[in-house]
């Protein structure tokens, strides 16, 4: 599981994306395949362009690999921001 930190924006979407690919990469190596990843929510209050953007294009990318993610924790306000930018059924 990764918990995502309180702001997800421009400032650090990219340190977050790195780790999301050191989590895969890490799920495959030791269990010889990735697995489902869990993105809990629980903390995220400030969402910006770039970081909706990094959340699809993650998802995008463990999907291709059959490692889908599970949302987890998603408050009402950021879920409906998915549901309104159509990300919603990506994620």
């Amino acid at each position: 599981m990764y918990v995502l930190p309180e702001s997800l924006t421009l400032r650090n979407a990219r340190l977050i994306g790195d780790e999301l690919i050191t989590l895969y990469k890490h799920k495959s190596k030791v269990t010889g395949q990735a697995r489902e990843t869990t993105l809990d929510f629980s903390h995220l209050q400030d969402l910006d362009t770039a970081g909706l953007q990094l959340l699809l294009s993650t998802a995008k990318t463990f999907r291709k690999s059959d490692c889908p993610l599970k949302v987890i924790n998603l408050q009402s306000p950021l879920e409906e921001l998915l549901k309104l930018s159509g990300a919603g059924d990506i994620l």
